[in-house]
């Protein structure tokens, strides 16, 4: 049996859980009082550089990242504009968008960070 491999995964998914921990905690104690301007878009860049930062540990050539997903993993609703352009302000020489709609703003803007 592969342990290593297993006793990796399951790290990676408490750091995962971690993560999301750290966010809910986050919005649990601004809960009722907005933030600042800029905050959440501050909270979407910082997720995706930790994700990216990750991913370049663990190894990995690329990853990528859908908007839906990002604003459900840092706890926002309804915020797709900003989570999308947070994705775009993310974007170096090498990343590529895989999917947009004609909108840009959907649930479903996908963009591949490339190391």
């Amino acid at each position: 049996m592969e342990y290593e491999k297993t006793i990796l995964e399951l790290l990676e998914r408490v750091v995962t859980l971690e993560e999301k921990v750290a966010v809910l905690e986050g919005n649990l104690a601004n809960r009722g009082a907005k933030p600042a301007r800029g905050k959440y878009t501050e909270m979407v860049i910082d997720y995706i550089n930790r994700k990216i930062e990750k991913a370049k540990k663990q190894g990995l050539n690329n990853i990528t990242l859908t908007s839906g997903n990002i604003q459900k993993d840092v706890g926002l609703k309804n915020r797709l504009p900003l989570v999308c352009n947070a994705m775009r302000k993310c974007m170096d020489d090498k990343s590529e968008i895989v999917y947009e709609t004609p909108s840009g703003q959907s649930s479903t803007f996908t963009i591949k960070w490339n190391f």
